[in-house]
């Protein structure tokens, strides 16, 4: 699973991301540009439409991999530190 992260930035001057779930393997730069620009031009987000503040400016897109599930660990604190502990006991 890949995830699309656009970054904005709104008329009252925040950062807004927006994530695609799922995002295609193929997907292009030229793509989510024109999706940006997309959103910016046709005012989804706009205050007017009951949504919240308006986009105005685009950041660089990213598309990440969620990160892998770590395995617990084996045994507590009290195995890993036994053996300085009995040298110091």
């Amino acid at each position: 699973m890949r995830f699309l992260h656009m970054y904005f930035s709104n008329d009252a001057g925040r950062r807004v991301r927006i994530t695609v779930r799922n995002a295609r393997e193929d997907v292009t730069a030229d793509e989510v540009s024109q999706v940006m620009d997309l959103l910016i031009s046709k005012d989804i987000f706009s205050p007017s439409v009951g949504t919240g503040w308006a986009l105005d400016t685009i950041f660089k897109p990213r598309i990440t991999a969620p990160q892998p599930v770590r395995a617990a660990p084996e045994g507590g604190w009290v195995q890993k530190l036994w053996p300085l502990l009995v040298l110091l006991g």
